[in-house]
């Protein structure tokens, strides 16, 4: 295996990561469904490219940069926005914090 193939074996599967935790954010509630569509979207460049050079053995210099152009904004928009919204998300309750713990119950008969 060449380098280049090798690379592109690992774009590929950065871009299906990607699909897969697009699919998992968009179906739960915790985090805006709007990000997991931005990482989809930002992984499509990404197989593209990594399809072309396993077709074709080499990067088309014209392709390659319009698929950065637009893949890297995306992938930036959706990191900044989901380092906002972890960082504005509330701590889930901790059963130490604020609440007196309960011991064993115990039935009496």
């Amino acid at each position: 295996m060449t380098v280049s193939s090798l690379t592109m074996h690992h774009v590929f599967m950065f871009a299906l990561s990607l699909i897969l935790l697009a699919t998992v954010i968009v179906g739960t509630a915790r985090v805006p469904r709007a990000i997991g569509y931005l990482m989809g979207l930002a992984a499509i460049p990404n197989l593209v490219q990594s399809w072309v050079v396993g077709n074709e053995g080499f990067s088309v210099s014209w392709l390659a940069g319009s698929l950065s152009t637009v893949g890297l904004p995306l992938m930036l928009a959706w990191s900044i926005w989901l380092l906002i919204v972890a960082w504005r998300m509330e701590e889930p309750d901790q059963p130490g914090k604020g609440q007196p713990e309960r011991g064993p119950t115990t039935l009496l008969s």
